[in-house]
């Protein structure tokens, strides 16, 4: 016949099928360290952890680097760094594109441009106009006036006339508004300078005195500016 076993925590109920020390699971949660709060299980009050303090000690060394070790994770061995590393390579020594100062590069830096300046300043300046890597010169898309406009001499003209106009319309006297934005319209056409001069560049208009001129500007507001012939476009046909 079988032996029936008891449960050692309570001794009244006998153990489950396939158990051998309790009846139940409340039996073993109460003759063990942890106990229940509610649905969830915690440690008693006062119970210290095996674990605890005991980071990064190991009782082997030959387990202490072990790649299956949780511990190991984000430390370094100081004795394979730098020079000691099978993956070290020297540094290579490379100008600066903008100051010509040295520098000096990892291989792999060198190899994918990462870095060829040596400041955030140099970087600026290093990647306007031609060291732009999408500069396209004379065979930029943009319209050559567009290029002018975006010049400083440009825009020193441009306050110069508006400043000797007295910020007015030379037509109707109008002051700059919402609706009667001031411009400042070139009387002799800016197609004509540049076709008498040859200008193809930005650098070609910057030596042309007569482009730069004031007396070839006038302040006129945007009504005013469209009712003349130099606007655009207009009559451009009937004078080429």
């Amino acid at each position: 016949m079988k032996t029936t076993i008891m449960c050692v925590e309570c001794g009244v109920k006998p153990c489950k099928r396939g158990a051998i020390k309790y009846c139940s699971k409340e039996c073993s949660l109460k003759n063990t360290s942890v106990h229940v709060l509610g649905n969830s299980y915690s440690l008693p009050k006062g119970h210290t952890p095996w674990n605890k303090n005991k980071k990064g000690i190991h009782l082997s060394k030959k387990s202490e680097f072990r790649k299956d070790n949780s511990v190991n994770l984000g430390r370094v061995r100081l004795d394979m760094r730098g020079e000691n590393n099978h993956k070290w390579q020297p540094k290579l020594k490379r100008p600066c594109e903008y100051c010509t100062k040295e520098l000096a590069l990892a291989p792999h830096q060198v190899k994918n441009r990462v870095r060829n300046f040596c400041n955030r300043t140099c970087w600026a300046l290093g990647t306007r106009g031609k060291g732009s890597p999408v500069y396209k010169g004379e065979k930029s898309a943009r319209r050559l006036r567009n290029r002018v406009a975006q010049m400083p001499e440009y825009r020193e003209w441009h306050a110069t006339v508006l400043k000797r106009d007295g910020y007015k319309c030379v037509k109707c006297g109008a002051k700059h508004s919402k609706k009667t934005p001031l411009e400042v319209d070139h009387i002799k056409r800016f197609l004509f300078i540049a076709n008498e001069y040859k200008i193809y560049t930005p650098e070609d208009a910057r030596k042309c005195d007569e482009l730069w001129d004031t007396k070839n500007g006038q302040t006129v507001c945007k009504p005013c500016h469209r009712t003349l012939q130099t606007y655009g476009t207009t009559g451009l046909r009937k004078t080429l």
